[in-house]
């Protein structure tokens, strides 16, 4: 008797590395039954979309498939933002890791942003000149910040920072921002978020709790 429940996919095995010019293959364990399937890995660089969002395939240092959040697909902007923890691709899964540099820029549509746990970077201006962006919450993953990131986002309010691996900011993070802005962070970062990553335009920051 065959499928009495359903399958849980571990992370996968990648057998042959994607690369700019072929591509690669992964292969997931089923841990209920231990059924195998083969998937293929597209080619690095790839582009395609999925919902509302268009990605860029790539792969980490241990050639494990990622994803990079290119922006949203031609008439798909809309209010919140959501950045997804994985996308699928001809059934191969894709660890959502980056956001593009200008990726929202000067989106106006945008009053939320939510950055899933395995986003580790945000790019360059991804979101300048987001003039309605009230609200941004970082996940787990996130360890750095790019240049002018969140800049010019007049009528943010607050950034909730769910991440302990924060390094140090570059310049303009939250330049032009509401003078009333409100940073939360772990308990334990405080002090050291304060002087690393929310320092360079201070008087944009109301409170850090």
């Amino acid at each position: 008797v065959e499928d009495m429940e359903s399958h849980e996919w571990n992370k996968g095995k990648v057998l042959k590395k994607a690369t700019k010019k072929q591509e690669g293959e992964i292969q997931y364990r089923c841990t209920v039954c231990g059924k195998t399937v083969n998937r293929t890995l597209a080619k690095v660089g790839t582009k395609f979309t999925r919902g509302s969002y268009n990605y860029k395939v790539r792969i980490d240092k241990n050639g494990r498939p990622t994803a990079t959040l290119l922006g949203f697909a031609k008439g798909k902007s809309k209010k919140t933002v959501i950045v997804p923890g994985t996308v699928s691709l001809n059934g191969a899964v894709y660890s959502v890791t980056k956001i593009a540099d200008k990726a929202f820029a000067s989106s106006l549509k945008i009053q939320k942003v939510t950055i899933g746990n395995s986003v580790e970077k945000v790019g360059n201006y991804s979101f300048f000149f987001a003039q309605n962006l009230e609200s941004i919450t970082l996940g787990t993953g996130v360890k750095e910040l790019g240049e002018h990131a969140f800049c010019h986002t007049y009528k943010l309010k607050s950034v909730v920072v769910k991440s302990k691996k924060l390094t140090e900011a570059v310049t303009g993070l939250l330049h032009g921002v509401n003078v009333n802005v409100s940073i939360k962070v772990p308990a334990k970062k405080v002090k050291a978020y304060q002087q690393d990553v929310f320092y360079t335009h201070p008087l944009c920051v109301k409170a850090v709790k």
